[in-house]
């Protein structure tokens, strides 16, 4: 029965992270600005005139740092949590293959990309972040303050608020250092908005199907 859990738990863990990078590959090609995480490593790469990739290790590592300063704990497992984030990188090369590089029925098909990119987000966040196995450094500090601070930060609560707030530096550095907002855009600025909530219907979900099966089984 352990190992049976341990394998769904890895199937649950992996389709979220499939599931996930194909939301971003939706967002990609929607072009209509980058997800939330990738706003302030793109302006930064703007700014410097340098690798995006560069960035984004450079801020997962801050924020590995701000995770263990929340939980006064720090473990050579939290390392993980980066070659996590370059195993996300080549699902999102692998889904942009699958998902091509044109919008089908213009603008029409531009909103239904954001859309399917907002709901597929959540989803796959929802699916690898409960699975408990390794989270991606952006995730792991959602989940530290959802650990610190349960009540105040709950995990769709931290979501928003830490968006947000990438969102809002990107615009910031992006207009007093380039004089124009780059990598944000309208897609940029929902998905903030929204990605968190949707997460939280989603754990909601989650938790019910779990608790009907729970039922069904002491039933039978």
């Amino acid at each position: 029965m352990k190992q049976r859990n341990q394998l769904i738990r890895l199937v649950q863990y992996f389709a979220g992270l499939e599931i996930l990078a194909l939301g971003g590959a939706f967002s990609i090609v929607a072009g209509q600005g980058t997800t939330p995480v990738n706003a302030l490593p793109y302006v930064l790469s703007q700014i410097f005139e340098s690798n995006i990739r560069f960035w984004m290790m450079l801020l997962m590592g801050i924020y590995l740092l701000f995770q263990g300063i929340l939980l006064k704990k720090f473990h050579w497992s939290n390392i993980v949590q980066l070659l996590v984030g370059l195993l996300y990188g080549v699902f999102v090369d692998w889904n942009l293959l699958l998902v091509g590089s044109e919008v089908p029925f213009g603008v029409i098909g531009i909103i239904l990309y954001i859309i399917l990119s907002i709901f597929l987000v959540s989803l796959g966040i929802t699916l690898y972040v409960d699975a408990g196995i390794l989270q991606m450094p952006t995730e792991g500090l959602i989940s530290a303050m959802a650990t610190k601070y349960p009540k105040r930060w709950p995990f769709h609560r931290g979501k928003v608020f830490t968006d947000t707030i990438l969102v809002v530096l990107a615009i910031f550095l992006g207009i007093v250092f380039l004089g124009e907002m780059r990598g944000v855009g309208i897609g940029t600025i929902v998905s903030a908005m929204l990605i968190g909530q949707m997460v939280h219907v989603f754990q909601k979900l989650l938790t019910l199907i779990r608790n009907r099966c729970s039922d069904e089984q002491m039933e039978g």
